[in-house]
Parts: structure tokens; sequence; C-alpha cells
């Protein structure tokens, strides 16, 4: 992971670009992924620390081919995500 100091900012004191790719599958049955999920996003850091509290935004992507009973609408749905994250 990559984070990038920003010096002329007051509230914000890095930014962190973020890439990520989960699947799941139902059994062991056929080849391949059921869902496929594609996460990118940024995170805004409060603290020089990288990693500690920031304000994360991401948009998750999803790829469902076969669908899987444990996941509903709101779960395996495409979504923009604003996300406050404290370290205290």
């Amino acid at each position: 992971a990559y984070g990038f100091p920003l010096k002329k900012s007051w509230i914000y004191k890095n930014v962190l670009p973020a890439v990520r790719w989960d699947a799941l599958k139902k059994g062991h049955e056929g080849s391949g992924m059921d869902v496929n999920r594609l996460t990118v996003g940024v995170g805004f850091g409060l603290t020089q620390k990288y990693f500690s509290s920031l304000v994360r935004i991401n948009y998750e992507r999803c790829f469902v081919d076969r669908e899987i009973d444990i996941l509903s609408d709101e779960k395996d749905s495409d979504k923009l995500i604003v996300g406050l994250i404290l370290v205290l």
C-alpha cells in the first residue's frame, strides 16, 4: 500500500489510494467464483500516520455469476461508501 503526503491541506495529512478484489463461492462444485467484488477507493488521513484515522470513499462493483442465498440485495449490489474511521 502507498500513501502520499499532502503538504498544503490543514485537514488531511495524506491520501491513500486503494484497490481490492474479493470473491465468494457457495460450494466446491463447478469452476470459477459465484460472486466477485471490485472495490476502488481513496482515503484521506487525518493524522501523519498512514492507515490511522481517516475519511474513506469507496466504490464497490459486484459481479454476480450465480446467486448465493447468504447475500442480500444490499450486500451484492453496486454501492458508494463513505466512512469515517477514528483510531484513538
